[in-house]
């Protein structure tokens, strides 16, 4: 069911909390005159009864099932990355300008692999 929009015309105060005195010694109000009324959308919201529930299993429901090789990176896997990315660096930095520090030529290299794909 789609949302529906009520439009609200609200009232021009006159009450005395938009008055005040003219000055300490008179009784005479002076009223500031209000802006005319613009129209004020009202929102209604409705909400569906139907529930969709998600159960996220725990680190231990993960271990049981033996997903944690497929799932994440070993500590074997994450030093071959580094070491196959520092022998990677070591190269591309044999190509680059003398001087060239490595952290440059590590964006360099990434932003060329980037490209590439």
């Amino acid at each position: 069911k789609p949302s529906e929009i009520a439009v609200e015309m609200p009232t021009a105060p006159t009450t005395p909390e938009s008055c005040s005195p003219v000055d300490s010694d008179s009784d005479e109000m002076e009223c500031m005159e209000s802006a005319p009324a613009i129209p004020v959308p009202s929102k209604h919201i409705h909400f569906s009864p139907l529930v969709s529930v998600v159960l996220i299993p725990c680190l231990n429901e993960y271990k049981e099932a033996n997903l944690l090789p497929v799932l994440f990176w070993s500590m074997r896997d994450l030093k071959l990355f580094r070491t196959e990315l520092l022998q990677n660096l070591q190269k591309f930095l044999v190509k680059m300008p003398a001087g060239t520090d490595k952290k440059t030529a590590l964006r360099v290299m990434l932003a060329e692999e980037i490209e590439q794909a």
